[in-house]
């Protein structure tokens, strides 16, 4: 998280968020992997397609979470 000192005196910050997700090992949660049980061409793609939905949930809390404390504003986002 982005501390009160950064905050306070209102510097800039680098933010690198690399996540493991999507890649091996594929454990997603249960009640992503129950979505696409079936929908895949095998058992491996399914578990890899669940792991891309939760990958963008983290994504998603992240830009939450730079939005809820306004930390949005003049920030460049790839």
């Amino acid at each position: 998280m982005i501390s009160s000192k950064t905050r306070a005196k209102e510097k800039p910050f680098f933010v690198w968020y690399a996540p493991l997700l999507p890649h091996d090992p594929l454990t997603p949660p249960e009640r992503l992997l129950a979505k696409y049980r079936g929908q895949g061409p095998t058992p491996a793609a399914e578990k890899y397609y669940a792991m891309v939905e939760w990958f963008d949930e983290t994504c998603g809390k992240l830009d939450d979470y730079l939005a809820k404390d306004q930390l949005t504003e003049n920030t460049v986002t790839l």
